[in-house]
């Protein structure tokens, strides 16, 4: 039934006397359906005096208003870049920072999983104040806790550490370097070593030119230790008739070996 249709000018006024029962029907079956025009005219207009008490933090309507607000509109004022998005970082309430910071507090485990990463990224770029500034004051406690071994944060930092870090401990000469190839991880190695493991595939691509330039030196026990423990399957590949190392095989055969097999 319209009613605002059918009553008189006068009847349609009395009907919309708030608390008067054909106000009520009003309300449901006219003002309230989605996507008619009125309903659009009453989301604009909608009583301010009503959503500035609804607003009072302490509000009963306030807490519901908190718990209830619209998924849709959380997700607009979380946009980057958006013009709601940068005055909610700027005016996000101090208080519930430092509430957040408290540790131990389930939001504080929830803001270090969920810590935005381009946050991080731009506080750990060197050079940058924010970084040198972590650098002194990183929490002396938290970074004894991250060491302790099998610590899950531990084999996190294991995986991530950082490269740079590494590229200074493996300097040839330096203290650390010499610490490392005492103290390096067995089962590490071990890993690495797996024949036909990708990460055996990769070191046999990548080994140090370095390091095999000095195991090839003539004469060296390292060399002699290698021309007896050369891979079979190696050898067997390097040995293909009509192979292109085999065919160079046969170019740079040995000199003393050429010798034997003239005396045979």
């Amino acid at each position: 039934m319209n009613i605002s249709i059918k009553l008189p000018v006068e009847e349609r006024k009395l009907a919309m006397k708030k608390g008067n029962e054909r106000y009520k029907l009003y309300l449901k079956n006219v003002t309230m359906k989605k996507g008619n025009e009125r309903y659009k005219l009453y989301l604009k207009k909608v009583n301010y005096e009503e959503r500035k008490l609804t607003m009072k933090k302490g509000n009963e309507r306030y807490k519901l208003y908190l718990k209830k607000v619209s998924y849709e509109e959380r997700k607009l004022t979380m946009k980057k870049g958006s013009e709601i998005y940068k005055l909610y970082l700027k005016n996000v309430s101090y208080e519930e920072r430092k509430l957040t910071m408290k540790k131990g507090s389930e939001r504080y485990k929830l803001y270090l999983k969920k810590v935005d990463y381009e946050e991080r990224k731009l506080t750990m770029k060197k050079g940058n104040e924010r970084y040198k500034l972590y650098l002194k004051k990183v929490n002396y406690e938290e970074r004894k806790l991250t060491m302790k071994k099998g610590n899950e944060r531990y084999k996190l930092y294991l995986k991530k550490v950082n490269y740079e870090e590494r590229k200074l401990t493996m300097k040839k000469g330096s203290e650390r370097y010499k610490l490392y190839l005492k103290k390096v991880n067995y089962e590490e190695r071990k890993l690495t070593m797996k024949k036909g493991s990708e990460r055996y595939k990769l070191y046999l691509k990548k080994v140090n030119y370095e390091e095999r330039k000095l195991t090839m030196k003539k004469g060296s026990e390292r060399y002699k230790l290698y021309l007896k423990k050369v891979s079979y399957e190696e050898r067997k590949l390097t040995m293909k008739k009509g192979s292109e190392r085999y065919k160079l095989y046969l170019k740079k055969v040995n000199y003393e070996e050429s010798l034997k097999l003239n005396i045979e």
